[in-house]
Parts: C-alpha cells; structure tokens; sequence
C-alpha cells in the first residue's frame, strides 16, 4: 500500500496505516487528537478505517491513561 491521502493528525476514531519506508510498518488508533510519530519522527499514515458505533469509549481510554 503507498501513499494516498496520508496524514499525520487524526481524529479520534480513525486507525492509521504507515506502509514503511524510512520506518518499520506501524498502525495506530486514535482515542483523541494526535499527530502520529515514533523515535525516527513524524510518520504519515494512511487512513484506512474509521470506529463509529463505540466511538465515546474511545474518550473514555483516553480519559484513564
């Protein structure tokens, strides 16, 4: 999977895809408003699904951590 329509600041609901590149291929869920990175820097993921039914539970995890 390549790059198309990436992003680095998701809402809360979606789940990211980075493909690899400069990085070891990651995933990441986002409970909150984020700006996706790990220690080599920013990463541009590809949106490639979106929690809608359950949405609120995810701003209670992220409440608790």
């Amino acid at each position: 999977m390549g790059f198309e329509n990436h992003t680095s600041h998701s809402p809360a609901g979606d789940i990211l895809l980075y493909p690899g590149g400069y990085s070891e291929t990651e995933s990441l869920l986002a409970y909150g408003s984020c700006s996706f990175a790990n220690k080599m820097g920013q990463l541009a993921g590809k949106q490639f699904l979106t929690v809608v039914k359950g949405k609120v539970r995810l701003r209670a995890i992220h409440a608790r951590l």
